[in-house]
């Protein structure tokens, strides 16, 4: 299995456009920073993020991958007033 580095995860949380992107299960799993078995066992299982399937890949959409981190967007002092 290959080893993905803290930089990696770093370079891609910080190139996401929207919330409208979708994932391929390998990069579900860097995010997340879990296995690619380890996400494959959650899908057999039920748990883990929703993901849709497309022509035959999971696809996890970046807004259930923040969902199931629990990363909420950030809410500034004069929205929350």
């Amino acid at each position: 299995m290959k080893t993905i580095t803290s930089d990696q995860t770093r370079t891609l949380r910080e190139s996401l456009p929207d919330a409208d992107t979708l994932f391929t299960r390998a990069e579900a799993a860097i995010y997340l920073r879990r296995s690619v078995p380890t996400l494959e066992r959650w899908a057999k299982v039920g748990d883990g993020p929703r993901f849709n399937m497309v022509g035959g890949r999971a696809l996890y959409p970046l807004v259930e991958l923040r969902r199931f981190a629990g990363v909420t967007p950030a809410t500034s002092h004069s929205e929350a007033a």
